[in-house]
């Protein structure tokens, strides 16, 4: 959910450059800097990397306010590599990078949802009915109907003795993704340069609502996102002073 088309991991990278001021038009999809990367390319030697990220709930520290529901719990990996060679030496090269991520966090929640009592419409405070005029007292119960009866009832019982936040939950955010990418470059002649490439990027996410359903709510719920993209180019140089470019 951000301006970015595509994510390279950072081994992934060849160089980059960032526009702040007066961007041409192929930049205008987002306001404010735009950063523009390149996918880096092959060399006649194969060169490669791996790496893992890892943060787990063992390995972390409670914090000095403990929850009631013990330490929370955050395992994180982020992992993935790139390998990068000739195809055929000095013409034709290529370069691919896979990057995973497997993420689940849970956090403590709160929320202030009906008491047992005003989910059968009786309140500690006496309401007016302003369609037409009729007071009911206090300890009352006010008419409701079958709709609004069938919400309440579906509501869990709150678990803190507090008129509000009197609800708390131990939320699960869980979030997937795989994310590739691969180029070929060739050089057809010293004046002739070729280039084509393709990543995907698969996200999966699930926020958990603070509330459950389906009376409850708050949360994102279940994302999925699908990116693709594909680039062809070509260089020509026909002389010292002259120069052409074509990208689809």
């Amino acid at each position: 959910f951000s301006n970015q088309v595509m994510q390279p991991s950072p081994d992934a990278i060849g160089e980059f450059k960032v526009v702040t001021n007066n961007m041409s038009a192929e930049y205008g999809r987002a306001a404010g800097a735009t950063i523009n990367v390149n996918y880096r390319s092959g060399t006649n030697a194969i060169h490669g990397s791996a790496w893992e990220f890892l943060r787990a709930t063992d390995l972390n520290a409670t914090g000095f306010f403990k929850p009631a529901t013990g330490k929370p719990e955050l395992d994180r990996h982020q992992f993935g590599g790139v390998i990068g060679g000739p195809i055929v030496r000095n013409r034709a090269f290529f370069f691919a990078d896979y990057e995973g991520l497997r993420q689940t966090r849970k956090t403590t929640g709160f929320a202030t949802i009906a008491t047992p009592a005003q989910r059968q419409g009786i309140l500690s405070v006496d309401v007016r009915d302003p369609r037409s005029g009729v007071v009911y007292p206090a300890g009352t119960a006010i008419p409701m109907t079958s709709f609004a009866r069938e919400v309440q009832s579906a509501l869990p019982d709150t678990n803190l003795a507090t008129s509000t936040n009197n609800y708390s939950s131990l939320q699960e955010f869980t979030a997937d993704s795989n994310k590739a990418g691969g180029r070929v470059d060739v050089q057809a002649s010293p004046t002739l340069s070729l280039f084509g490439r393709s990543g995907f990027r698969n996200l999966t996410t699930d926020d958990q609502p603070n509330i459950p359903l389906p009376s409850g709510g708050g949360g994102n719920g279940h994302i999925y996102a699908r990116n693709r993209q594909f680039v062809l180019g070509t260089t020509w140089v026909p002389t010292t002073t002259s120069l052409l470019e074509v990208r689809f």
